[in-house]
């Protein structure tokens, strides 16, 4: 259901807002669900709605949010400790994916 959401969502705030509001209601729907967010994105690049090229912003944004809610559940849920080991590990594998679909020469 949150994926049908965010495709009719998001197609519409493509239309209207363009790629920035694509990225920005991307970014807030990935606080819920990153998986919902990429499969949303993907949908509007199936159907020519939304450039391949276009895609990885609205999706790094998703997954970026999400990562700092898992970041803040781990927190809430457990000691600072184990926040500090899961968050580097979600921000480790985010930084790679950035570098990533930045460009970064030497990152495949």
């Amino acid at each position: 259901m949150l994926v049908a959401a965010l495709q009719l969502v998001g197609a519409a705030v493509e239309v209207w807002l363009g790629e920035a509001g694509l990225i920005a209601i991307s970014a807030g729907a990935g606080l819920a669900d990153a998986h919902a967010v990429a499969t949303s994105v993907g949908a509007l690049v199936a159907t020519g709605k939304l450039d391949a090229g276009a895609a990885a912003m609205p999706v790094l944004a998703g997954l970026s949010t999400n990562t700092v809610a898992k970041i803040a559940a781990a927190r809430a849920g457990g000691s600072q400790w184990f926040a500090g080991q899961v968050g580097m590990g979600l921000l480790a594998a985010m930084a790679a994916a950035w570098l990533t679909a930045l460009g970064v020469p030497g990152i495949p």
